[in-house]
């Protein structure tokens, strides 16, 4: 998207100024707050799309959490969900409207391979989780139902996909036969006609503005006693803090501490880096993978399983560091690649008139094995 003029001037405002409206945090309430800020070139603090929301990010000195100093308008926000955020770049512009393809690509095959994430955490870390074939599953955000479609076809499931996206839940519907799957009108009081074992927030909990809300209407009206929750988002060490939708980042303390003060029990929490999103920014550390259990414990005697970070700010910029180092010399590696590939086509074409299709089809498999 284009930024005027008006939005960098704007932008440069609201980065340089050091007074902030949040007086606490919105997870544990505290007042130790500082401005988080980042000006590393693939791992910004500021918005990429200035033109729908400017915003600074505060960091709470106590749960960790990073999060928007004024979050954006929820029906502004709902409209940018329904339009520009998920707008194709194969979209088709006509006279009259605009038309896309029904899946989005190649998101749709990322948020499939997500899947795997899920079916690692339970095979080989929580096994008291079994996903049987009636169980009743809500995947929050799940837009489209791929990841729904996946649990689907491993254990026979038909999840429940809520969705902002009218287009996408329609999808979801005709496609897999997810026939229960809704609307979102009000994701702290909406309701389903049953109880859930699971839910699902993948890549979608960050953009709750309310997350401490939220918990606790899950885990009171949504789940089943015990039921469990699974979220996926992204690492506040390993993910740009660039997403004008994403109110709140987490690193693994700061995510189970949220979880905790709610009433749930983490029963697993990683860091991961699958699926590779291909844009130049992968890492092995960029999103959290999380599996948690409703408990009826007091938060309090609740174990908490990480440790807190002793100066995140600077440990987190330190990182960025050390991912910028790697992306550019996988970027230099990448170019050296493509020299030596093109070198040897030009080999192969100057001499092919000379060499028999074997020795060509031979020295051509010679060269894919080595910069494989």
């Amino acid at each position: 998207m284009n930024t005027t003029p008006l939005s960098i001037g704007r932008l440069k405002m609201a980065v340089a100024n050091k007074v902030f409206s949040s007086t606490h945090c919105p997870i544990c309430q505290s007042t130790n707050l500082k401005i988080f800020k980042s000006n590393n070139y693939f791992f910004p603090s500021y918005s990429k799309a200035p033109e729908f929301y400017i915003y600074q990010l505060l960091l709470c000195d106590d749960c960790t959490v990073i999060f928007m100093d004024i979050f954006p308008d929820e029906k502004k926000l709902a409209n940018y969900y329904n339009t520009e955020y998920r707008a194709s770049q194969f979209r088709i512009k006509l006279k009259e409207k605009n038309i896309e393809p029904p899946i989005m690509i190649p998101w749709s095959g990322i948020s499939f391979m997500r899947f795997m994430n899920f079916y690692q955490t339970v095979e080989h870390h929580v096994s008291s989780l079994k996903i049987l074939q009636n169980d009743n599953i809500i995947d929050y955000g799940g837009y489209q139902g791929m990841w729904g479609y996946a649990m689907n076809q491993t254990y026979g499931c038909y999840p429940i996909i809520y969705d902002f996206n009218e287009a996408g839940i329609n999808f979801s519907k005709n496609a897999f036969g997810f026939a229960r799957s809704m609307v979102a009108k009000d994701i702290y009081t909406d309701i389903f006609s049953c109880k859930a074992k699971l839910a699902s927030l993948i890549h979608a909990f960050e953009h709750l503005l309310y997350p401490v809300k939220f918990l606790t209407h899950l885990k009171e009206n949504i789940l089943e006693k015990n039921g469990y929750l699974y979220i996926e988002v992204p690492n506040a060490y390993a993910f740009a803090h660039a997403d004008p939708t994403h109110a709140f980042t987490y690193n693994t303390y700061s995510l189970e501490r949220v979880l905790n003060v709610c009433g749930f029990e983490v029963l697993h929490i990683r860091e991961d880096g699958f699926p590779k999103l291909e844009d130049g920014h992968d890492n092995d550390r960029m999103n959290l993978i999380c599996l948690a259990r409703a408990t009826s414990e007091q938060p309090k005697t609740i174990k908490q399983l990480t440790q807190k970070p002793l100066n995140l700010q600077k440990e987190i910029l330190w990182n960025y560091q050390k991912l910028t180092w790697k992306i550019m010399l996988n970027r230099y590696k990448n170019i050296f690649v493509s020299i030596v590939r093109n070198i040897a086509v030009t080999f192969l074409l100057i001499l092919s008139p000379l060499l028999g299709y074997e020795k060509i089809y031979n020295f051509k498999a010679s060269v894919k094995k080595l910069f494989k």
